[in-house]
């Protein structure tokens, strides 16, 4: 289908235009929503994108919008940059507040025995089971600087705050941690 094509299906009935458009692009605009949702969207987030674009296509469709090239062209930049909006928006609600259900809790080094694993498994959720009293973002906060490494900058980041403020709930989220453990008898 050609822009000239489509203008007079238009001209005819915006109906049947697009209904055109859609019958013949589907395929096309899905695949390219596929390929670049995929390894972060569910399916009705990318069902949701390809009607957003059809719907951008056929806003622009019913005004006096004038377009001088490839039609196909044209539904592949509307579909990409609103694929791309949809990415962001997707990895932008994943990134933006780390749980503690989200981190995995059991990664032992493989050399210990089962009894060591067993015994640090229990004081392990023993002791997550504590900072998770701290409260948010206290326990995040310990959690990714002491057993992922992460720097305050890079925490701060993550949970949307200063690294100052990083360093000093740290620094208080620790006092109270190490008290809270010595009231319930652990040593570490």
């Amino acid at each position: 289908m050609t822009w000239s094509e489509l203008s007079l299906l238009m001209k005819k009935s915006p109906e049947i235009g697009q209904k055109a458009v859609y019958d013949e692009y589907y395929n096309y605009v899905f695949t390219i929503v596929f390929n670049r949702l995929r390894s972060c969207a569910s399916n009705e987030d990318m069902e949701e994108c390809v009607s957003d674009i059809f719907a951008d296509l056929f806003i622009e469709f019913d005004s006096d919008f004038e377009y001088v090239g490839d039609l196909k062209a044209y539904i592949n930049t509307v579909a990409k940059n609103k694929t791309t909006d949809m990415y962001r928006h997707i990895n932008a609600k994943k990134n933006s507040y780390s749980k503690l259900s989200d981190i995995e809790l059991d990664k032992l080094p493989s050399d210990m025995n089962i009894t060591e694993k067993i015994e640090n498994k229990e004081l392990q959720r023993i002791v997550f089971d504590i900072i998770r009293k701290l409260g948010e973002p206290d326990s995040s906060i310990l959690i990714l600087k002491y057993y992922y490494g992460r720097t305050s900058s890079e925490i701060g980041k993550k949970l949307s705050i200063s690294a100052a403020s990083v360093r000093k709930r740290a620094e208080r989220a620790l006092k109270r941690l190490k008290k809270l453990l010595s009231d319930s008898n652990i040593k570490l």
